[in-house]
């Protein structure tokens, strides 16, 4: 009896080993599949803004099925390339910001800022976002590539990381501008940007990042001291910043603010900011956040949270607008998602005190 209950035992402890074996074997094998470098490159290297989008990429089923990728020939996220003046009767609306504004993981016709045209018959709008940007980054795009353009809006939008970047000096091996203050004037360091790492370089950096172990110990203190089991999942809880940062970074966002509100104002355009919630920002109440709402309500600026409000909506329909994280887009809005920021932002250009008087707030 004993023997049989040894066989059987040691028959256990072989067929959990397998298991896990086969369950590593696997997990290395699709993230190998996951972070293989792509066939096709869609960003370039750019002298002020340390990278860019390659003008005139078009790319089907860039992110699976339908869900195409495509720029115009000035490099933004469009399918048609944009004139100088806007055609009686538009408006446009320019759309800054990094990988959510982009529209990172889903087909052209599915990011928040084209559906906006679909939405309103009579807006234009221009993609100048870009996957990895921070406000600065974003701020130096609008100031440049922005200029020759005329236009009624401009959605300047951005995540709680976007004022982290603004502090880095590059972006997963990707070298990046400074911004520093001398006084209230801002000041760009390091341009022209250097080139950054070799592309082989930069894929074992992200390679070793993505290992499930290095993610273990990275949540391994949180692990060790979990929530208290009966909050609910609508509860938030303050999110840990790095000591200093928010201090050290805070006056420069701040002035990035100001002087691209000051842009919007000399090219005759409404800026409005508006802070894009991630999932984490459905559980946590970023320092960050705080301290733009902070910001925004001393320089009286135009500003929309979409946190309240993505809150407000059932667990499983939020579930909805985020892919999942195993995928490569992981994180970022699925179509559903770019669907209801595109609804909710369009709602408050139509309230814009600018265009009380325009066609779009007299359209159905």
């Amino acid at each position: 009896m004993f023997k049989i209950l040894e066989r059987i035992f040691l028959f256990c402890v072989i067929t959990a080993l397998f298991f896990v074996l086969f369950e590593g074997c696997s997990s290395t094998l699709l993230m190998l599949l996951d972070n293989a470098p792509r066939k096709h490159s869609v960003r370039q290297y750019d002298s002020l803004l340390g990278w860019t989008g390659i003008p005139s990429v078009s790319i089907p089923d860039f992110w699976g099925p339908g869900n195409h990728l495509r720029t115009n020939a000035q490099g933004f996220r469009n399918d048609a390339d944009i004139g100088p003046q806007v055609a009686e009767g538009q408006i446009r609306v320019f759309c800054s910001g990094d990988s959510f504004a982009f529209g990172q993981g889903v087909g052209n016709d599915y990011t928040w800022c084209h559906r906006l045209s679909s939405l309103g018959s009579r807006i234009e709008s221009v993609n100048i976002g870009q996957s990895g940007y921070g406000i600065d980054q974003a701020y130096l795009r609008y100031k440049r590539d922005a200029a020759a353009f005329e236009h009624s809006i401009h959605l300047f939008t951005f995540v709680a990381a976007d004022l982290t970047r603004v502090g880095l000096r590059d972006h997963h091996g990707f070298p990046k501008p400074v911004l520093r203050l001398d006084g209230s004037e801002l000041l760009i360091e390091s341009v022209p940007v250097p080139r950054g790492l070799p592309a082989a370089k930069r894929w074992l950096r992200t390679l070793v990042k993505s290992l499930r172990s290095v993610e273990l110990m990275r949540r391994l203190p949180r692990l060790l001291a979990p929530d208290d089991p009966s909050s609910s999942w609508a509860e938030t809880r303050p999110a840990a910043v790095k000591p200093g940062l928010l201090d050290r970074v805070a006056p420069v966002a701040t002035r990035v603010f100001e002087e691209t509100h000051e842009l919007g104002k000399e090219r005759g355009a409404s800026t409005v900011f508006v802070y894009l919630p991630t999932w984490s920002d459905l559980f946590e109440n970023k320092p960050w956040r705080a301290r733009t709402h902070a910001v925004m309500d001393s320089l009286g600026f135009h500003f929309v949270d979409l946190t309240g409000p993505l809150r407000a909506l059932p667990g499983p329909v939020t579930e909805e607008f985020f892919i999942p994280e195993e995928l490569s887009a992981g994180g970022h809005y699925t179509r559903a998602g770019n669907a209801w920021v595109a609804e909710v932002l369009y709602e408050h250009i139509r309230s814009l005190p600018a265009l009380a008087d325009s066609a779009l707030t007299q359209q159905d």
